[in-house]
Parts: C-alpha cells; structure tokens; sequence
C-alpha cells in the first residue's frame, strides 16, 4: 500500500455533477495537506500525458482517499470506465477503504462495491456534511487535516469573490444574453429528446411536445402537461429575464358546461447562470438556488410529469 500520496482525494464524477466537485473541492483543498484532484483543475498536470494512464494513476495509486459521486451513467463514459477499473482493481489489491461512493440519485450502487462499505446519500449530508466525512476519511487513512487558519480564509473568501465578480460581470453582457438564448435551445432540444426516447421505448406511455407560440413549449401526457416558457427583458442584460415552468394536471367539465381550468402541481423560475466551472445552465431563483444544467432540468420535469401520470386523473375530471 501507498504511503506518499500525491493527492489526499480524487473525485470521480460524470461531466454534470462537474459543478458539485468543484463545491466539494473548494470546501477541502485549504485543509487537506497534499490537495485534492479535480481533473478539470488539474489540466496544467495532465498535458502532454497519457489520459488514460495518467488517471488510472490517479485513481488507482495516487489518491489516499477516491470519493465517487455516484449517479445513472457513472462507469459508462469514457474517462468514469477508465476511473472505475482502476478502483475496482485497486480494491481487488488492497480492500475498499479507500473509496467513498456518495449517491446523487436512486440508482444502486456498483455490485462490485461490498456491501458493506458505507454509501452516503447526498440528500441527507450535503457539501457541508459530505466535506466534513470526506475529511475524517482522509484522517482514518493516515492523512493529515489542518484547522482552516486566518490566511487559508482569506485565500477562500478571495476566491469567492473573484468568481463573484467575473459572474456578475458575465450577468450584465449582450453575450451572456446570447449564451442563455442559445441555452434555451438546448433546454428545449433535451425536453425534446427525451420525449422522442420515451415514445420509442415505452409504447404504452406516449408523451407529446409542442411549440405553443413565442417562448413557449410544453409536453403533454394523459392529462399532465409541463409549459416552459421563457422571457428576455434586454439585449445586454439577463437582469428580469428568466425561465418559468409549470406542472399541472387534468381540468374537467363542471355542471355540464363551465370549463375548470387543470390544477398547477408545481411552479418553478430560473435565471440563466454561470457555475463554478464557467458552465452555463439554470439556478433556481428562490429556495436553494439549485444549478442545473439543460440536460438535468429536462430530465427533473419529465420524471416529474411521469410521476403525476402514474397517479393517474382525479375523479370525474375530464382530461385531453
């Protein structure tokens, strides 16, 4: 076993959840000695090197603790399958200790992945949580951790605002109002995409897409529908531009011949946004502030308008 790491954590992670690393990374690099391996902060080691070999490395000998942000699709793109074989062989040498597998979604685990490892819901912990078990990790497994000092808060807090600046300036350009419109597209081609998967796959359950006029699209199923719409205030501004969508269900006929409008399930806005990674996508306005990209707000509300078809129409209500 490994006892000079070059890095106390790796995290493994599929191209949506780039952002969540980021966080994560953020909340321990200043207190973890030998730092914390991001790939997309680590571009300036991995030039001129072997992909493949050089995060084989990475995962398989140089980390002291791998953290797996686990998800549907883990393990099945290109650099996940290269990041999993060499922890699956790395386990099949040493044990699993090492490996933290922290679940974004409902999927089960890897079958490979004993049993009787602990998986961490992110749900239940989140950054705060999930960064503190992260570093008892790295403790229990012969690492160091620092009690964040004055100038490490400094370095952080400059960081923030730095990143603070650079995307408030970003929120108030013509070109941040081209990136969100070109955004929307993609918002719309996903809902899309999605749809047309589903009717090719599930013949019994058929969802339809629309365009219903300027800015407006919906998807419809059984009764359930899902409008997006999108509003653009200025051309070199996203300040009062946003997404709306709405999810409602049914509408029926009452006494004959008054028409009652469907029940709204569920109502969300969104600003187009920049993350940590400089990536583009959507941020929930109020509650937490959620970032999403295009590919992960499309598939929410689809899996959304499935469930409320599932429950099936109230009683007597007339559906289309």
């Amino acid at each position: 076993m490994n006892s000079d790491f070059k890095y106390e954590v790796a995290i493994s992670f599929l191209q949506d959840d780039e952002q969540l690393a980021l966080e994560i990374a953020d909340r321990i690099h200043d207190r973890v000695s030998v730092g914390v391996f991001v790939y997309s902060e680590r571009q300036d080691v991995l030039i001129g090197q072997d992909g493949v070999d050089a995060f084989s490395r990475v995962f398989g000998e140089e980390s002291r603790i791998v953290v797996i942000l686990y998800r549907q699709g883990w393990g099945k793109s290109k650099w996940t399958r290269v990041e999993e074989n060499a922890i699956r062989s790395r386990g099949f040498d040493e044990g699993h200790e090492f490996a933290l597998l922290v679940k974004l979604d409902a999927s089960n685990p890897p079958i490979w992945l004993p049993p009787t490892r602990i998986w961490l819901a992110f749900e239940r912990y989140g950054i705060e949580g999930l960064a503190s078990v992260i570093e008892s990790r790295v403790q229990g497994a012969g690492g160091t951790i620092a009690e964040e000092n004055a100038v490490d808060h400094a370095a952080k807090i400059a960081r923030e605002l730095s990143f603070k600046d650079e995307r408030e300036a970003w929120l108030s350009s013509e070109k941040a109002v081209r990136v969100a419109e070109a955004e929307v597209e993609s918002l719309i081609s996903e809902f899309q995409r999605i749809a047309e998967g589903i009717n090719r796959s599930v013949k019994s359950i058929q969802v339809s897409f629309a365009h219903s006029g300027d800015n407006f699209w919906a998807l419809s199923s059984y009764g359930v529908r899902v409008g997006i719409s999108w509003a653009r205030t200025f051309l070199n501004s996203l300040n009062r531009s946003g997404l709306t969508i709405v999810l409602s269900k049914g509408g029926h006929i009452q006494d004959g011949f008054t028409f009652v409008e469907p029940t709204e399930v569920a109502r969300t806005h969104y600003h187009a946004d920049m993350d940590l990674s400089k990536r583009i996508g959507w941020r929930e306005k109020q509650g937490d502030n959620n970032f999403f990209t295009s590919g992960q707000l499309a598939d929410q509300w689809v899996k959304a308008l499935l469930d409320q078809v599932r429950e099936g129409p109230d009683p007597d209500e007339f559906t289309w």
